[in-house]
């Protein structure tokens, strides 16, 4: 056997070395040192507080993350991914240029040691700004409708004052911090916690990671008041301009809604506008009236709009001049003993006025004119008045006199 064993020995052993060099070439070939790219790496920023320090806020202009060009075995570089690096930038280390050097490391430290790592641009570039801080009135609003017959009274928020501190630029663009609170369904008091946020004057809201605002929520009372619909009067002063009259008065809505507590609004039964002078108007004069000016204190309008529009239409009176004659002008409560004698002016007339519709067709029948006698005695001159029947939207006047002498028969 042991013959056997020692036979040929050298070819043996030239085999064996043989194969040992082809598993090391194949094994070469397999996993040679290859090239690969991982982009998008996050660049962590340590030491932040550095510049907290002297009241400046930063952006990251450019280098928010970083590019690799990583070198090693196939077997190593085909499973690294940008989760198995740590980028940062120690703000603490920046430059006059306001740039810090990024320095990139693998996170596990044995792939270190398989690999080459070169970072493609290696700066992060800051732009610097003073810290300021501004307070903002809180604006709450609301969606969603309360149940029937219950109106949102009113809106208290804890704090109601808001302070943001960010970079200058930012802030500045701020106008305004508001949140919403969903009210629908609800009929008695409740309150709410609602999210807060900062919006510009288009109302789109102000994003920056470097803003802070003192509180992101809000704690929200909202007061429930019960509500019912009143009627709207409009009672207009002064006069149009001579020889004008108001023709109608139109306005919409005739009915608003209010609520208010109960005690106060049990007191609430119509809302009466009576400042709105038409003295000396000679044309049409409309107007736009907010309702909640009107309303009792405590109250509010409980509804979306509060605008109440007025049209008041004035027109030119039409005259008409109707000449008087004794015959025309009835005697009444006569005494059948007595004479009665009537003169009148040269310049006795009827002056009617009113607006053309009420004007139209109009006689001195419409106005059966009269005096009436009763007691009068004889022996005297009477300056009397003439006695006209009244007609809607027609006013009247008498020039000139009228002397009425009475004698016995």
């Amino acid at each position: 056997m042991k013959k056997k064993m020692l036979n040929n020995l050298g070819v043996k052993i030239l085999s064996i070395v043989c194969a040992i060099i082809l598993w090391i070439v194949v094994m070469n070939v397999s996993d040679s040192r290859v090239t690969a790219r991982i982009d998008d790496i996050p660049v962590e920023i340590i030491n932040a507080e550095a510049l907290e320090q002297l009241d400046k806020v930063y952006d990251v202009q450019k280098g928010s993350t970083v590019d690799l060009v990583v070198k090693g075995k196939r077997s190593v570089v085909e499973k690294l991914s940008a989760k198995d690096f740590r980028a940062t930038a120690d703000l603490s280390q920046m430059s006059i240029t306001n740039s810090v050097q990024i320095m990139v490391e693998p996170i596990r430290v044995s792939t270190g040691d398989e690999i080459s790592i070169t970072v493609v641009d290696n700066t992060m570039v800051l732009s610097l700004e003073e810290k300021v801080k501004k307070q903002f009135p809180l604006r709450i609003t609301t969606i969603g409708t309360p149940k029937d017959g219950c109106a949102i009274g009113e809106i208290v928020t804890t704090p109601n004052i808001i302070t943001v501190e960010g970079p200058e630029s930012s802030v500045n663009k701020i106008v305004e911090i508001a949140g919403e609170v969903n009210v629908d369904n609800i009929s008695a008091d409740v309150v709410k916690k609602c999210e807060i946020s900062a919006y510009d004057a288009y109302g789109e809201a102000v994003v920056n990671e470097r803003i802070k605002l003192s509180q992101t929520s809000v704690d929200t009372t909202i007061k429930i008041y019960p509500s019912k619909s009143v009627p709207v009067n409009i009672n207009v002063k002064g006069n149009p301009g001579t020889g004008y009259e108001i023709e109608s008065i139109n306005y919409e809505p005739k009915e608003i809604m209010i609520a208010a507590p109960e005690d106060i609004l049990a007191t609430v039964k119509s809302i009466e506008i009576n400042n709105i002078s038409v003295s000396g108007l000679t044309e049409n004069y409309e107007t736009t009236i907010d309702i909640g000016d009107y309303i009792p204190k405590g109250s509010i309008v409980a509804q979306s709009d509060t605008k109440l529009v007025l049209s008041v239409v004035i027109e030119k009176q039409v005259e008409k001049t109707i000449a008087l004659t004794n015959k025309d002008i009835q005697l009444r409560n006569t005494d059948t003993s007595h004479n009665y004698e009537l003169v009148l002016s040269s310049d006795f007339e009827l002056i009617a006025s009113g607006l053309e519709d009420k004007m139209e067709g109009i006689t001195l029948s419409d106005f059966t004119p009269y005096i009436d006698c009763k007691d009068m005695k004889t022996g005297d001159n009477y300056n009397v008045d003439i006695v006209l029947k009244q007609k809607d939207g027609v006013t009247t006047k008498i020039n000139g006199t009228a002397t009425l002498t009475i004698t016995e028969k």
